[in-house]
């Protein structure tokens, strides 16, 4: 078996499905469980945020309050501020997070001996600048302004405990996330040994190539060493888009959480600014039409990918995480790198976009998720993969599920010899359409004489479900996901 994936819909304020697959770690064949750890790569950079807002709204730091004591950019006169930080328009150049197979020293250590050396680690510092422009110019993707804001969380914080610490307390505790821990390193010395022991095991991939991951540990670990599972990061979601709070507890006021998840400026991605896309408070913020959204990714160098959306309006939260990397085809906030988890993102983005009925609107009532998300398969359709990337989301290596074979007219199988008289499948009503000719829209006779069963969707709606895995006419695909986006590191 393949490496694993494992993914959380919320809907609400209630985790409503929960499902993984594959393996957590292959030489082992530990299989990948919703209890599975693992890291949460740049998605952790929420976590550093909602911290530092925690501050805000204690009167500790201000939002625009200068920050030159800490750090100054030399490209100008104005100086950095929290805000220029959270939304990626301090002047910091783009890096890749300083990373090492030895765990970093002390953030404050750390931060001091990058900021004096200004020297970016992508690429040997040859490509990319260290500053890349004067202070609110642009969006320009950084983990080393996260990594500053993490400090300042540390430096700062009224309980006078470390980043971690704090987060714990006052994150992580009020939303019941059990599982999930920021520590400097995820290291034996920094992370409890009962989640060091769900911890996935990474993979870099390539065609035909999979390589299981030595310890590596991001020096800018505030952007980015939070270990969780779907399930915690999809609470802290639904509490972002439900004013900051579940019925365990609060983490921000109503005003703060909406102001996180709204667009503050122009964004962009890994790769510079874009006219098309927004940044929130360190979400990237979707129009989305009817149903807008904020979206992040994570990916922990090389072996795990992340990926997170939620629909603002709707109340919906997709978490998506896999232990492998793919080399050959980068993920972005927008766009999971791996295969099936992009299925899986544009079966949820389908029944947010009303192949069934939307999700309740009452806080805390369980919904009744429709056919056709995942893991649960209508018996009306014939399960048939038409396209090669039509494949089944059971497999997260994009591979057929073992055992079903095509099926032919009435469900019978192709190339199976007939049943008794009374299995034959019923005979097909006369259609008078002439061949040859393009059959008019709207329902055929079969259709047209099929009475709907109570309480089940049209095979219309559910087409829009299932649309990877069945053949379905063109006019009932769904709106494919936007793809512009940051890519996170």
């Amino acid at each position: 078996m393949p490496p694993g994936l494992s993914l959380t819909v919320g809907v609400g304020t209630d985790v409503a499905l929960t499902r993984a697959y594959g393996l957590a770690d292959v030489a082992t064949a530990r299989p990948m469980t919703p209890d599975t750890v693992g890291p949460t790569g740049s998605d952790s950079k929420a976590y550093t945020a909602v911290a530092a807002l925690q501050l805000v709204e204690r009167g500790v730091i201000g939002l625009d309050d200068p920050l030159d004591e800490h750090v100054r950019n030399p490209l100008g006169e104005r100086s950095i501020t929290l805000r220029d930080l959270l939304t990626h328009r301090s002047g910091l150049g783009t890096n890749m997070g300083n990373w090492d197979h030895l765990p970093p020293p002390p953030l404050a250590d750390h931060l001091r001996q990058v900021l004096t050396e200004a020297r970016s680690d992508a690429y040997g510092g040859t490509l990319l600048p260290f500053w890349a422009a004067p202070v609110g110019e642009r969006y320009t993707y950084s983990n080393i302004g996260i990594a500053l804001v993490g400090h300042l969380v540390e430096l700062l914080n009224p309980d006078g405990v470390t980043f971690s610490e704090w987060v714990a307390r006052h994150v992580f505790a009020p939303l019941g996330m059990a599982s999930t821990v920021f520590p400097r390193a995820q290291h034996p010395d920094h992370v409890p040994a009962e989640l060091l022991a769900r911890r996935s095991t990474g993979y870099a991939t390539l065609p035909g190539l999979r390589l299981a991951l030595p310890p590596l540990y991001p020096g800018d670990w505030p952007a980015g060493s939070a270990l969780s599972t779907p399930s915690d990061h999809t609470r802290f979601i639904l509490a972002l888009l439900n004013g900051g709070e579940l019925d365990s507890g609060s983490i921000l006021t109503p005003e703060t959480a909406q102001q996180m998840i709204t667009a503050q400026a122009s964004g962009g991605t890994l790769t510079g600014p874009s006219t098309d896309a927004s940044v929130g408070f360190v979400f990237n913020v979707f129009d989305g039409g009817e149903h807008p959204y904020i979206g992040h990714g994570g990916e922990y160098l090389w072996g795990w990918n992340h990926f997170t959306r939620g629909w603002t309006k709707d109340r919906v939260v997709l978490v998506i995480s896999t232990n492998q990397y793919d080399l050959g085809d980068l993920g972005l906030s927008d766009r999971p790198s791996h295969a099936a988890a992009r299925l899986v993102a544009e079966v949820v983005t389908a029944w947010v976009h009303g192949a069934d009925p939307p999700p309740p609107a009452h806080p805390g009532v369980r919904p009744q998720l429709p056919r056709g998300t995942p893991g649960r398969r209508p018996s009306h359709h014939p399960p048939r993969h038409s396209h090669p990337t039509q494949r089944g989301v059971d497999h997260p290596d994009g591979g057929r599920s073992r055992g079903r074979r095509r099926l032919g007219p009435g469900g019978v199988r192709r190339g199976s010899p007939p049943g008794p008289p009374d299995r034959q499948p019923p005979p097909r009503q006369r259609d008078d359409h002439p061949p040859g000719t393009p059959r008019p829209r709207g329902r055929t006779p079969q259709e047209a004489t099929r009475r709907p069963q109570p309480g089940r969707p049209s095979p219309q709606a559910d087409s829009l479900i299932t649309h990877h895995r069945h053949d379905s006419p063109a006019t009932n695909q769904p709106e494919a996901p936007t793809t512009d986006s940051s890519r996170s590191g």
